[in-house]
């Protein structure tokens, strides 16, 4: 059993209008957490332009697809799990063409 943890932290991200960009961490627990991401301190649910991605070896990324104005935020990922959890916070910007 171990908790929790990130390695590295999310960096700030400018993404230009319309296009696509990606907040990525690695991370690793036992047993294997769960992840959930926030946008200015609240749970940002899937939708079909930004979704969360987890792969085998523990990378995690939230893409956020055709960026809006409205895109631009506070983003976290909390990685739980029974042990404890981690977070990792970081300025995302949208910039208009």
């Amino acid at each position: 059993m171990k908790k929790p943890e990130i390695m590295g932290t999310l960096e700030p991200l400018t993404i230009k209008d319309g296009e696509t960009g990606q907040l990525k961490i690695k991370a690793s627990g036992v047993p294997k957490p769960t992840i959930k991401w926030l946008k200015d301190g609240k749970e940002l649910r899937p939708t079909n332009r930004v979704e969360s991605v987890v792969d085998e070896d523990g990378t995690v990324a939230l893409v956020i697809k055709n960026a809006r104005p409205e895109d631009a935020g506070t983003y976290s990922v909390v990685v739980h799990n029974p042990l404890g959890e981690a977070k990792s916070t970081a300025p995302v910007a949208v910039e208009r063409e």
